[in-house]
């Protein structure tokens, strides 16, 4: 019995550690959208598939800098994540949650 609780210990470290090896910019792709949620706003959604893309850590929309990439957040419990960006002008943050 004790075994089967080590391993099934031993499983869930291992998805944890596997899941937050992905890089950054793959974490930004795979969500489909990213939905404004407060704060520093450049659209009601980002879509890095569609008029956004991402270069280093600058957001570009339809190929202007607009915003700095500051960090991704996989919230667990909500199960989402959340997109921090900083305003290239005034430096305001604002918070966009992945769906």
């Amino acid at each position: 019995m004790k075994s089967k609780i080590l391993n099934f210990k031993l499983l869930i470290l291992i998805f944890f550690i596997c899941f937050s090896c992905k890089d950054q910019n793959t974490q930004l792709k795979e969500v489909n959208f990213w939905k404004y949620s407060d704060g520093f706003h450049i659209g009601d959604v980002i879509d890095f598939n569609n008029n956004f893309t991402i270069k280093n850590d600058t957001i570009f929309q339809d190929n202007v800098p607009t915003a700095k990439f500051l960090k991704i957040q996989n919230r667990l419990g909500i199960a989402d994540n959340k997109l921090t960006i900083q305003d290239l002008k005034t430096n305001k943050i604002g918070n966009y949650s992945g769906k």
